[in-house]
């Protein structure tokens, strides 16, 4: 019976440990113009989380860094865009637990710095 106990405890204990896992994600805009609006959901979901820009359209080849959870959603995200002159896009099946970087307006994502967890 105590087997049974410390087993379900380690399983709870290693869930846990692995579900709040943070990774940073640098978001460059790479589009050619002025992001007005930058979001991330789970993917599937169209729950889509809004980053903060301050105030401020995110410039051609400016970047900033998000944090996103491994349990909020898994390692797959969808980013949507919005530019300056109305238009919007959605990249589909962003990989934050293996790429660390996301660039807006490539097309065919490819990781150029691989992702590694935040440390507490």
């Amino acid at each position: 019976m105590r087997l049974i106990f410390l087993f379900a405890a380690l399983a709870m204990t290693t869930t846990g440990l692995c579900a709040g896992v943070d990774y940073y994600v640098d978001i460059r805009n790479d589009s050619g113009g002025d992001v007005s609006a930058f979001a991330i959901a789970a993917a599937g979901s169209e729950i889509f989380r809004s980053i903060d820009l301050h105030g401020h359209p995110l410039a051609e080849g400016a970047s900033l860094t998000i944090i996103t959870r491994k349990n909020q959603g898994g390692c797959l995200r969808d980013m949507r865009t919005r530019f300056s002159n109305g238009r919007e896009s959605v990249e589909r099946d962003f990989n934050v637990c293996t790429c660390a970087s996301y660039h807006i307006g490539q097309q065919n994502q490819r990781c150029d710095r691989p992702a590694t967890p935040a440390q507490p």
